[in-house]
């Protein structure tokens, strides 16, 4: 481990596939000069009471664990739907939300499987129905489609392409992993809901 290291999440890899990828300081710092997308980079150390509970060797094993799996599409947009109406920038709302989803569902099908289907369906409890099958199925549970939006990811879900998580849930389920939430740490129910 003598070396620095950086665990990031939406790294592309060879294929194009945004994935979470632990590299070297040096590669990463390379591949960071060369982004068009101007990323805005701040190294923050943690608090000095808070790194004395940080386990590193913990935090080195879940990275290493995590690297290869995929970002977290299947749930990055739940990851800020928790109420019915109260989260959206206006003039969103959750009817614009299942047009805009059954347009591109449409028009990029396999997008559309892998951004919302699966996960939706996790939501439901069924597997492999379409968006309209998930519609269906809502309406037959008794929820409208925007409840079925704020119903929170849950930790323990795998997807078909392996675990799922965002960039700051993969940081927050390391630093949980590493020790440092202390006492509060068994509060979390579902990190990629935060």
């Amino acid at each position: 481990m003598g070396n620095l290291w950086v665990a990031e999440s939406r790294h592309e890899n060879e294929k194009g596939e945004e994935i979470i990828v632990v590299i070297p300081w040096d590669e990463w710092w390379q591949l960071s000069l060369k982004d068009s997308s101007n990323s805005q980079i701040a190294l923050l150390p943690l608090q000095l009471d808070i790194r004395a509970e940080f386990n590193s060797t913990v935090a080195w094993e879940y990275a290493r664990s995590m690297s290869g799996k995929p970002y977290g599409f299947h749930n990055m947009i739940f990851s800020w739907i928790d109420t019915v109406a109260d989260n959206y920038p206006q003039p969103l709302d959750a009817h614009l939300v299942i047009s805009v989803v059954s347009i591109w569902t449409r028009v990029q099908p396999a997008y559309a499987a892998n951004m919302w289907n699966e996960a939706l369906n996790k939501r439901l409890g069924t597997e492999d129905l379409d968006l309209y099958g998930i519609l269906e199925e809502t309406e037959r549970c008794g929820i409208t489609f925007d409840q079925l939006l704020t119903i929170p990811e849950q930790d323990e879900w795998v997807y078909s392409d392996g675990k799922s998580t965002t960039c700051v849930a993969f940081i927050l389920e390391m630093y949980l992993e590493a020790g440092v939430f202390g006492s509060i740490a068994n509060s979390f129910k579902s990190l990629n809901s935060l």
